[in-house]
């Protein structure tokens, strides 16, 4: 694998192990991008809902838009979380909607 510069998070880069076109798919959509640094952020992680409300906060900046939050959180739960934690970058309770980097 060769070594390229990517926007993951230090610690990710630590701790996965992923090939070049893995770290692409990761970092090819922007709501996964947010994702990783809002939780680069967050030690001990956060719920779901928060997550999802921040995410739309630095996406669109304007705070508190419910239909806008509501979305982002079902595309995080459904799509996003599952394909990190799948590559192993994050870990994603899905009974408790807790979400933390790996």
């Amino acid at each position: 694998m060769s070594n390229i510069v990517t926007d993951l998070p230090d610690a990710q880069a630590q701790r996965t192990d992923l090939t070049d076109s893995e770290r692409c798919r990761i970092l090819a959509d922007e709501r996964r991008r947010l994702v990783l640094d809002i939780l680069e952020g967050q030690a001990g992680g956060l719920r779901l809902d928060e997550l999802a409300e921040t995410v739309v906060d630095r996406s669109d900046g304007q705070p508190g838009k419910r239909s806008a939050t509501n979305r982002v959180r079902v595309s995080l739960h459904h799509k996003h979380l599952p394909l990190l934690e799948a590559y192993g970058v994050i870990e994603y309770d899905h009974e408790t909607h807790w979400v933390r980097l790996q």
